[in-house]
């Protein structure tokens, strides 16, 4: 696959520009990141680091984690469904910055 086919296909599979949502992730996982490295030493400070988030860049989505279907599409349980088209891209990032921390 040449590398313009990869970037269509990521473009594809986000419904905000491919780099504002990576961009966020790697925030989120390098903020989540640190909060863990001194969990264990220092809880207070783990939770300061979880609590700043940048504002111009939204309202903070929390810590990376799988996306509840109803962040990003309108329908029922069970269908049919639409992507939702106000879906914020620092919550369309937090599963990629899951991603970041559980990987090998």
């Amino acid at each position: 696959m040449n590398n313009r086919t990869a970037v269509e296909e990521a473009q594809s599979s986000l419904q905000n520009d491919v780099h504002r949502v990576y961009f966020r992730a790697g925030l989120l996982a390098c903020r989540e990141y640190m909060a863990r490295f001194v969990e264990a030493q220092n809880p207070a400070i783990a939770e300061s680091i979880r609590a700043n988030w940048i504002p111009v860049l939204g309202p903070d989505p929390g810590k990376p984690r799988r996306l509840n279907f109803s962040e990003v599409a309108n329908g029922p349980q069970g269908g049919p469904w639409t992507p939702k088209e106000d879906t914020d891209p620092s919550v369309e990032a937090l599963p990629i910055a899951a991603q970041f921390l559980t990987a090998k």
